[in-house]
C-alpha cells in the first residue's frame, strides 16, 4: 500500500505515475494493477512486479504553477472612435 496520495495521475501494466503529499512517484514493472483507491484517506493498494520506484519532490501542482505567466494588470484595451477625412477623398 502506498500512503500520501493525492492523485493516480496515469497507469499501465508497466508504469503507475502517482502524485504524492511529497512530490511525483513512478513505479515500474510487469503486470501492474491499481487494486484500491481512497483519494479520501490517500491510499493506493498495488500489485504486480515491481522493478523500480522513482520519485521527484516536484509537484504536478508546482509544475502547472510554473507553467503558468504571472497575470499583468494592463488598462482595458479601447478603439479609437473611425472618423471620416475628406483629404483623401477621391473626387468624382
Amino acid at each position: 500500500m502506498v500512503t500520501g496520495v493525492l492523485d493516480v495521475l496515469s497507469f499501465d501494466l508497466n508504469e503507475i505515475l502517482l502524485e504524492t503529499e511529497q512530490g511525483m512517484l513512478l513505479v515500474k514493472g510487469t503486470d501492474l494493477h491499481v487494486n484500491r483507491l481512497s483519494v479520501e484517506k490517500g491510499e493506493v493498494d498495488l500489485s504486480g512486479t515491481i522493478d523500480s520506484v522513482s520519485y521527484s519532490n516536484i509537484s504536478q501542482a508546482k509544475k502547472q504553477e510554473e507553467r503558468k505567466p504571472n497575470p499583468v494588470s494592463a488598462p482595458p484595451h479601447r478603439q479609437a472612435p473611425l472618423h471620416r477625412s475628406s483629404c483623401c477623398a477621391v473626387p468624382s
